[in-house]
């Protein structure tokens, strides 16, 4: 375990201001970096700690989803949006039959993006109406990965 002994009691984190005139946006960056200002008191330990991130191999094994895969998927993306009855959804639903409104229909696409791995254009977007839309829609996109 990496530790170093340090002397400051105050430490202070302190971001340039993001308004400066930068040429380049690796300077940008640099000033956006927080900066460690230190005062002299008594000795601090700090410990180097480690980041676990976990994610969802949705390809594993480099695999196209099938037509079932994505539509189970996209079925169960809808029953756990809090404003649809999952007793009422099925592949032929639409998101006006849920009793969803188009804002809703915005945040399930937005579902449909995080849960896929996809972009899908606001052009695009408006044309899933429904699950069904979605199915198509995401199996058009590289086997829906």
């Amino acid at each position: 375990m990496f530790a170093r002994r340090f002397a400051p009691l105050a430490v202070r984190a302190a971001v340039a201001s993001s308004s400066r005139g930068f040429t380049s946006s690796a300077a940008a960056a640099a000033a956006l970096r927080p900066r460690l200002t230190i005062a002299a008191s008594s000795p601090v330990t700090v410990q180097k700690s480690v980041a676990t991130v976990a994610m969802r191999m949705y390809s594993a094994g480099g695999h196209a989803l099938t037509q079932d895969e994505v539509e189970k998927r996209v079925l169960d993306v809808l029953k756990n949006f809090d404003k649809v009855d999952a007793s009422k959804v099925t592949i032929s639903s639409t998101f006006a039959s849920l009793g969803l409104d188009s804002l809703d229909a915005v945040d399930i696409v937005m579902a449909f993006e995080d849960e896929f791995g996809v972009d899908i254009p606001d052009a695009d977007a408006e044309k899933i109406l429904g699950p069904k839309d979605a199915v198509t829609y995401l199996l058009a996109q590289k086997g829906g990965h």
